[in-house]
């Protein structure tokens, strides 16, 4: 549970029942939390939705890295913008949207194409990227600076990484590797 919200299973069924519910948006407006591990809290994304004065029903919710495409929670909002079923997409910060700038590209104009407005509850740039130019450049230099923290966490957890096995090698340390690999949930509300 999170902030009130059950987030249910990623099952097909769920996500069919999901879409077959989408007459049901009062407002047009949707949100969008991520976070990319079970370890992490959404709390904060969640509350600043709450204070939009958002229905809970209308928040997707996903536990997956930003770089996998394939999130339930995603794909039913790209499935309501397709079929004209909202008019706003709400996001905590532009990067909860992915980490790969194509897909990133692909939405906004997804949304444009569509007549659809995105906005970052913590970032006016995005909202403004059609308006003024400083705003684009802005917003666009943002889509790189997301890849940019991905590849900079990625340094880091190799040199994190490659340490360990040099004390390893020196007999300073004990290998214990990653431990079992927990495959993050998906899921939508």
């Amino acid at each position: 549970m999170i902030g009130g919200i059950v987030v249910p299973s990623k099952s097909p069924e769920k996500c069919a029942a999901v879409r077959k519910a989408a007459s049901s948006l009062q407002t047009g407006v949707v949100g969008y939390i991520r976070v990319s591990t079970e370890d992490q809290n959404p709390q904060l994304q969640y509350d600043a939705m709450d204070a939009t004065g958002l229905n809970k029903e209308d928040i997707f919710y996903d536990v997956e890295s930003g770089t996998v495409k394939d999130r339930v929670g995603y794909a039913d909002i790209i499935y309501y913008v397709k079929r004209g079923l909202v008019k706003k997409v709400l996001v905590w910060k532009m990067d909860r949207l992915g980490r790969d700038p194509k897909e990133v590209l692909n939405f906004f104009w997804l949304c444009d194409e569509h007549g659809v407005e995105v906005e970052s509850l913590t970032e006016p740039f995005v909202a403004n990227r059609t308006k003024t130019p400083g705003d684009f450049l802005i917003w666009w230099i943002s889509v790189g600076l997301s890849v940019f923290e991905l590849l900079t966490l990625r340094v880091r957890q190799r040199a994190g990484i490659d340490s360990k096995k040099e004390a390893v090698k020196k007999g300073k340390d004990i290998w214990k590797g990653r431990g079992p690999d927990k495959k993050p949930r998906r899921s939508n509300v």
